[in-house]
């Protein structure tokens, strides 16, 4: 009786293991078959995304500067100002 149930136990194993076999199997076989295999060339594309960001640069007209030098002075000084007073009430902070 409990050499039964061993033998019952090391059936079912080995049958579950099968099933699993068969259906790894096959659905290897459907996915292989009947499904697309998408490849992406990396370096084909990124060489030619390099080639039309050339061809676009080329064709850009210049930017067109709306801050004057001395405007951008004054922001740059203004920031600076900014950054300064910054650091001094950083620094006047008791810890």
């Amino acid at each position: 009786m409990f050499s039964n149930r061993i033998l019952h136990f090391i059936f079912t194993i080995i049958i579950s293991v099968l099933i699993i076999f068969v259906i790894q199997y096959v659905w290897n076989f459907i996915k292989d078959n009947y499904s697309t295999k998408k490849t992406k060339y990396l370096v084909n594309s990124q060489i030619s995304k390099y080639r039309q960001m050339l061809q676009n640069q080329g064709s850009l007209p210049a930017p067109i500067d709306f801050v004057s030098e001395e405007e951008t002075r004054n922001m740059e000084n203004e920031l600076l100002n900014y950054v300064n007073t910054l650091s001094m009430t950083k620094m006047a902070q008791p810890v």
